[in-house]
C-alpha cells in the first residue's frame, strides 16, 4: 500500500463523524483548563470564543482535507456559538484562528498529552514497563546465555 493510501485510510479510520466524539475524547474541561493556564479567555461576547475556536482548529487537524468553512459546519461550532446556526464567513474563521493563536493549543496538546500518555502507558505495560513507543528496528547478536539473560 502506498504511503499516500495509507494516511487516508488512517484518517478515514480515526475521524470523528461529530463533535459529542469528540468532545467525549476531550472533555471541555481540558480545553476550559488549557485556556486558563495561558491566559487566554475570551473576554467580551463574540460569535466564535475562544473555547469554540480551540474544537475549529482540532477540527480542522483531523479534517485536514475540507476547508475551513467545511469543519466549522461539520463540527456544528456555529450553531454552538451563536445560537442562531448562522455560518459565519470563510474570514471570520481565519480571523478567530488568528486570534487565538498557538498558545492555547500547545497548552491543550501538553494538558492532554500528560494525562493520556500516562493512562495509555499503564494500561499496555510491557513486564511491568511503561510503554511509550515501539520502533521496528531489530537488532543482531550472538546466542550466548549472557545475551539470553
Amino acid at each position: 500500500m502506498r504511503l499516500s493510501r495509507a494516511l487516508d485510510a488512517t484518517l478515514r479510520a480515526t475521524t470523528p463523524p461529530s463533535l459529542d466524539e469528540l468532545s467525549a475524547e476531550l472533555p471541555e474541561a481540558f480545553v476550559t483548563a488549557a485556556l486558563d493556564s495561558v491566559g487566554h479567555r475570551t473576554r467580551r461576547r463574540r460569535a466564535l470564543p475562544a473555547e469554540v475556536v480551540v474544537w475549529l482548529v482540532i477540527g480542522m487537524a483531523l479534517f485536514r482535507d475540507r476547508s475551513i468553512a467545511a469543519v466549522a459546519a461539520h463540527l456544528k461550532l456555529t450553531a454552538r456559538s451563536n445560537g442562531s446556526g448562522s455560518t459565519p464567513s470563510s474570514s471570520a474563521l481565519v480571523q478567530a484562528r488568528d486570534r487565538l493563536g498557538a498558545r492555547p493549543m500547545e497548552a491543550v496538546f501538553a494538558y492532554s498529552a500528560e494525562l493520556w500518555s500516562l493512562a495509555s502507558a499503564r494500561e499496555h505495560a510491557w513486564r511491568g514497563l511503561s510503554v511509550f513507543g515501539a520502533d521496528g528496528s531489530t537488532l543482531r547478536i550472538a546466542d550466548t546465555p549472557e545475551n539470553e539473560t
